[in-house]
This record gives structure tokens, sequence and C-alpha cells, in this order.
């Protein structure tokens, strides 16, 4: 994975400059300078719209979502598929890498703010999930959060 920087060296640094924060104050002008510096760390300028799915390939984190699951055979596409109002995605660590899994039933709109989410855990160290199965039909995504760091708070999306 390659990250053009640690959250926590850009959060400082995003900190220090001046940055145009929409007219807010408090704790959503907090997340705003979460959100641009996790942008840096994916090498998307702060005021540039975010690409998800071009971020990741930059950074090197396969996405898996439509097409992969298109081209799987019924016995690994039923499964992950047959309780997907219950999941939106999951970002798997693979080494010291990562593998984004998206619900391949999700429309490509819901697909982008989960890939932006799943990316922000990542970039903020926030992402705890693991696959699992147990006496369900279906393998079911879990995920455990911990607070972020010092401000306490769950990873907010880019």
């Amino acid at each position: 994975m390659i990250l053009t920087d640690d959250f926590d060296e850009a959060h400082a640094a995003v900190e220090e400059e001046s940055q145009f924060l929409p007219f807010v104050g408090g704790e959503a002008a907090q997340i705003e300078l979460w959100a641009a510096a996790a942008k840096r760390c994916l090498g998307v300028p702060a005021s540039a719209v975010l690409d998800p799915w071009d971020a990741a390939t930059r950074a090197g984190i396969r996405v898996l979502g439509d097409e992969y699951f298109e081209t799987r055979d019924h016995e690994i596409r039923v499964p992950l598929t047959a309780a997907s109002a219950s999941w939106s995605g999951g970002a798997l660590p693979v080494g010291s890498d990562y593998l984004i899994i998206l619900n391949p039933l999700h429309d490509r709109v819901r697909q982008r703010t989960t890939l932006a989410e799943e990316l922000t855990h990542i970039v903020m160290g926030t992402s705890r999930v693991s696959l699992i199965r147990w006496p369900a039909p279906a393998p079911m995504i879990q995920r455990s959060r911990p607070s972020l760091r010092s401000w306490g708070r769950d990873a907010p999306a880019i």
C-alpha cells in the first residue's frame, strides 16, 4: 500500500495551514480538517473532488466490486450476496496491504460512498474488519472500530 503521508503528520500539517472551511466551526470544522488530511495521504489535493476508485488504485489497494463478483461462480457469489442488506463493504488487511470488498448489489453511488469510507478507515487507522462465518447461510463482515486515536470519533467519510 502506498500512501503519500502518515495521517497524524498530514493532520498536523493541515491544522497549521490556512484551510478553507465552508463556514463551519466546532466538530464540523474538525471533520473537514480530517478529510483534508486523509485526502493528502491519498495524494488528492484538499480542494479536489475525491474519485475513490482512482485513489485506491494509486494507493495500491485492490477493490472487489461488481466486476469481480460477476465473474465468480455461484458458490462464491451467493453467500456474499445472500445477506446483502446487512453490509455495504469492508477493508480487510492482507499482510501490509488492504483489500476492499464492496457489496455488488448496491448501486454505483452507494459503492462510491462506501469505498470513500473504507479508504478513510485505512488512512486513519480505524479499520478492524474480518470475515466470519457462523451458523448463518452467509459469511458476515464484522467490524470492530476502536475510538479514533485521541479524538474519540469514528472516522468520517472523506
